[in-house]
């Protein structure tokens, strides 16, 4: 110590001196460091595993996060050798245990919490209803005193509980104990409450129109009496449902008149700053030749009751959204914009279907729409809606991208392009390091990001 040294010397180095701990573009004594930061969440995956590090395989339909415990619902109905085990709870995200449910068929749907309480509807690979089980801690379930019937969905709100069956509607003041209410022969598959009154509708095949009741537990037939529902909102007092039936509007809830729009069929409904939109398409039938015309049919209106048709006649909106003062909607002919959601401009993209959605850090995406013909392919962008740019994904129909705490995550589907992708600000998108499966569900919440892979199994992403 205190020496100066002259000539060739050697200084003992330190073997954590490598690249990957040395900040990226920083060079200490002849090492270029490559270390970019800590990873973002959504970026590396890891596999959840239990405590003795076997993977938790299976098609998770539903991922929860409530009073510091993970749930995760099984769907898994095939005769894998990791077909359904069940219900999973984790305090981390990422070590997982299996809970007394150890099978049964769980869909998103059927699996809830609120007020304390764990509800899920439960039925076995062969599709034998066991009722609905319960829970308080996300653990340990216990079956209630509904010990059979398959559930279609199941809610909360305000301390009512409420779950539909086949041919049957059913309420529970604590989750635990349930009632049968004085629904005995219609089935539902939604409901949705506002303005103090629940509506009970379907939205697939069983032509049941639209009930309400005012405390969950009792329920009127309104004057809709069949017919599928896709949509019900309510705002500023005033609902409105669209579906199989067209375009209707209510003051209560209860009486519904329909709205003065010809849409026979709905492709979409949205409110948003004051403006409600509707699209769809109606039948002219011609009794000459006996064939019928296809009309694309578009409304906006300012009060939910009186409706102008806006001029786009040759594609109507399957997608709607409005966010940073912009409209964006696709169609079967591509994606449209507007400043007010009353006079529409089609964008740069003028064919393919989308699936589109906006982000909070300012950007647009689209992506090939599951389920319809001639989807686009890969991964677009927009920062205002208007003009459209295609990113470095190019191919494969993908779902919708997930935001993990600010990193977009997206997938392909079964049977096409499954590769997990992310990106941070939805532009540029890069291949994860899991690739082998679609994203099933997923979900973030206090510093961890957990998804299913289909068949897969759960993964989990920390910073």
């Amino acid at each position: 110590a205190g020496q100066y040294l002259a000539g060739a010397q050697t200084i003992k180095g330190d073997v954590n001196l490598r690249p990957e701990n040395i900040r990226k573009g920083v060079t200490i004594f002849g090492k270029t460091g490559t270390y970019g930061g800590d990873p973002r969440i959504g970026t590396i995956w890891n596999r959840c595993t239990d405590e003795n590090k076997n993977a938790i395989r299976g098609n998770f339909d539903k991922i929860l996060y409530a009073n510091g415990v993970w749930v995760a619902f099984d769907n898994d109905d095939s005769t894998r050798s990791y077909k359904s085990k069940g219900i999973y709870y984790s305090i981390d995200g990422k070590v997982w245990t299996q809970s007394n449910v150890t099978s049964g068929i769980f869909y998103g749907t059927r699996c809830h919490y609120a007020d304390g309480v764990w509800v899920a509807g439960f039925s076995d690979k062969n599709y034998n209803y066991q009722g609905i089980y319960y829970s308080t801690d996300g653990k340990t379930w216990t079956q209630s005193n509904i010990t059979s019937n398959g559930f279609f969905y199941i809610d909360n709100s305000d301390g009512i509980w409420v779950a539909s069956s086949s041919q049957k509607l059913y309420y529970s003041t604590d989750g635990k104990a349930w009632t049968q209410s004085n629904i005995t022969t219609k089935s539902f598959d939604s409901f949705y409450r506002a303005g103090g009154v629940w509506i009970a509708y379907d939205t697939s095949n069983f032509s049941t129109g639209i009930y309400y009741s005012t405390d969950g537990k009792s329920w009127t037939q309104s004057n809709i009496t069949t017919g599928s529902v896709s949509y019900i909102r309510y705002v500023n007092g005033i609902w409105v449902a669209a579906g199989d039936n067209g375009c209707y509007y209510s003051n209560n809830g209860r009486s519904w008149e329909r709205c003065n729009t010809s849409l026979e069929h709905i492709g979409s409904l949205y409110y948003a700053d004051g403006t409600w939109v509707v699209s769809g398409v109606a039948y002219v039938d011609d009794p000459d030749n006996g064939s019928s015309t296809l009309l694309y049919l578009t409304y906006y209106s300012t009060d939910g009751e009186n409706w102008t048709q806006i001029d786009i006649t040759n594609d109507y909106f399957e997608n709607i959204r409005c966010a940073n003062e912009a409209w964006v909607a696709s169609g079967s002919r591509g994606i449209y914009y507007s400043a007010d959601g009353r006079v529409w401009m089609q964008s740069n993209v003028t064919a393919k279907r989308f699936d589109i959605d906006y982000h909070a850090n300012g950007v647009w995406t689209g992506v090939g729409a599951l389920g319809y013909n001639n989807p686009a392919q890969g991964i677009y962008y927009s920062t205002d809606g208007k003009t459209w740019v295609q990113s470095n994904i190019t191919t494969g129909t993908r779902r919708r991208p997930q935001n993990m705490n600010g990193t977009l995550i997206t997938s392909g589907v079964f049977g096409n392009t499954s590769d997990l992708h992310y990106s941070i600000d939805g532009k540029t998108w890069t291949k994860s390091n899991q690739d082998s499966c679609y994203i099933y569900a997923s979900h973030y919440d206090n510093g961890v990001g957990v998804i299913s892979l289909g068949g897969d199994g759960l993964y989990y992403s920390i910073t």
